[in-house]
């Protein structure tokens, strides 16, 4: 996928010169540990037959100092697996192995996410933010 066709957002973040030297910068989500992930379902105000789902999910980064938060708005549809036991963290901390973004169909994108205990996260969306704070 080239990156023209994301929005600007999912491009700072999957293009960033930092993600793509693992060990080379403290951003990069390399063996991140899933710190915690919320999914809320809210009704909508015009028509409360439609609920917009939201996804935020935090990550602790490699060198334990920082920390990624990811939001998911307009979430079509998600998938959350969990892997076959324990990341090497121990229980609760599963590394993120590696992840990719494509486009679905206009104005809607995945992203997936793979982690060491095999499970893999795949969440497909209209919208997207991210930041990095201090831990």
């Amino acid at each position: 996928m080239s990156a023209s066709e994301l929005p600007a957002s999912v491009r700072a973040f999957a293009f960033a010169d930092w993600r793509n030297q693992p060990g080379q910068d403290y951003g990069h989500p390399h063996d991140a540990w899933l710190e915690s992930v919320q999914v809320r379902h809210r009704r909508e105000q015009d028509d409360p037959q439609q609920v917009a789902t939201e996804i935020e999910a935090e990550f602790l980064l490699s060198y334990h100092d920082q920390r990624l938060w990811l939001r998911y708005g307009r979430v079509r549809r998600y998938r959350l697996g969990e892997g076959g036991g324990q990341g090497p963290g121990g229980p609760g901390r599963d590394d993120w192995l590696e992840d990719d973004f494509s486009s679905v169909d206009a104005g809607h994108f995945r992203h997936r996410i793979r982690f060491a205990s095999g499970a893999v996260w795949e969440i497909v969306f209209s919208e997207f933010e991210w930041r990095i704070d201090p831990a």
